[in-house]
């Protein structure tokens, strides 16, 4: 979680993910447990500044939604670039994931 930033609002946290991220393994945890010390139930996964998602990144992304909704907090992703969203639409949809342009529209809709 190198270049991983979080902002909170009320019980509402806000990752901003960077694609470095996604080729680490263990950031989901490390997410997790940010999200547990703040008292987070729900979540905001930020991939504006993610600009190419490959097969195995769409994995890791997977893992992190399921281990999040396993310990019971509600996600949803916002910040979908044009280079990514025809990629990730299938991943949405499988996942039944809400998605919003911005920040401050997934704030509204979480």
């Amino acid at each position: 979680m190198d270049k991983t930033t979080f902002n909170k609002s009320g019980d509402i946290i806000i990752y901003t993910l960077h694609e470095d991220d996604l080729y680490d393994e263990g950031f989901g945890l490390n997410m997790l447990k940010t999200a547990e010390n703040e008292s987070a139930q729900r979540v905001v996964l930020d991939l504006n500044h993610v600009r190419v998602m490959q097969s195995r990144h769409f994995g890791y992304l997977d893992d992190i939604v399921t281990l999040f909704r396993l310990n019971g907090r509600k996600v949803v992703i916002c910040g979908l670039n044009p280079e990514i969203i025809s990629s990730i639409i299938h991943f949405l949809n499988a996942n039944h994931l809400q998605a919003y342009l911005n920040i401050e529209e997934a704030l509204r809709g979480i």
